[in-house]
C-alpha cells in the first residue's frame, strides 16, 4: 500500500504547493494508532506525519519522541492545534482542525503572521476553503472523499465534488478519507495536490 501511494504521489496533477509542504501525509490516531512510532519509521523520506494523539496522557513526551524519528528519518512534522506545542519539539508545521479555522487564536495567527512553518486544515465546506485561503493557510485536507470508517454515516464527497473544491480553492487540496490502493489512482486527474490519510499508510 505505502508503495503505491509513494508512487501515486508524484503523478497528482497540482504541482502548486508551499515549499517543503508533502505530497503525503500520515495522521495519528490514538484508535487505530496506539503507538504511532513503528509507523512513522517506515514512512518514506519527505512524508509529513500530523501528530494528533490529543488525549494522550504524555502528549508532549510522545511528540518529542516521534520529532526525534522524523529528525532521523528526513519527514516532515506538523504539531495538531497547538503552536506552543509545536514550537517546543521544533517541528516543521501546525495542523488546524476546522474550528481553529473559523475561530483562530492569538497563537495560531502568530504562527502563520511570523512564517514559523507550514500550515495545514483540516476542511469540509468551500466556505472554509476560502476563510483558510485568507488566512495564509498552505493546504488543505478536505474529507470524506470515499466511505470510511472514520466517516461511517457519510458516503463521501465523490470525485466530482472534489475536483469542483480544486478548481475553486485558493490553496493546495489534499485528498482524506478512504483514499486506499483502489481509489488512490482515481483521484490523480481531480487537481488534488496531495494524499493524507491513515489506513492507506499503514494496511
Amino acid at each position: 500500500m505505502l508503495n503505491s501511494l509513494t508512487d501515486i504521489a508524484p503523478r497528482l496533477n497540482s504541482p502548486t504547493g508551499t515549499p517543503n509542504l508533502p505530497r503525503l501525509l500520515l495522521l495519528t490516531d490514538e484508535t487505530r494508532l496506539v503507538d504511532p512510532s513503528t509507523h512513522v519509521k517506515d514512512l518514506p523520506v519527505g512524508t509529513g506525519v500530523i501528530f494528533r494523539h490529543y488525549n494522550h496522557p504524555n502528549r508532549k513526551r510522545l511528540a518529542t519522541s516521534i520529532s526525534a524519528i522524523c529528525r532521523e528519518k528526513g519527514l516532515c512534522l506538523i504539531i495538531s492545534e497547538d503552536p506552543s506545542l509545536a514550537l517546543e519539539v521544533n517541528a516543521s508545521g501546525l495542523h488546524l482542525p476546522e474550528h481553529k479555522v473559523l475561530s483562530p487564536s492569538n497563537t495560531v495567527m502568530s504562527w502563520i503572521k511570523y512564517n514559523r512553518g507550514i500550515t495545514t486544515c483540516s476542511c469540509h465546506s468551500e466556505k472554509v476553503l476560502h476563510l483558510a485561503g485568507g488566512l495564509g493557510v498552505s493546504g488543505a485536507l478536505v474529507s470524506p472523499i470515499f466511505p470510511t470508517p472514520s466517516h461511517s454515516a457519510s458516503a463521501g464527497l465523490g470525485l466530482k465534488a472534489l475536483a469542483s473544491l480544486c478548481r475553486s480553492s485558493p490553496i493546495p487540496i489534499f485528498a482524506l478519507g478512504g483514499v486506499n490502493k483502489k481509489s488512490a489512482n482515481s483521484v490523480i486527474n481531480c487537481g488534488v495536490y496531495g494524499i493524507a490519510g491513515i489506513g492507506g499508510f499503514v494496511k
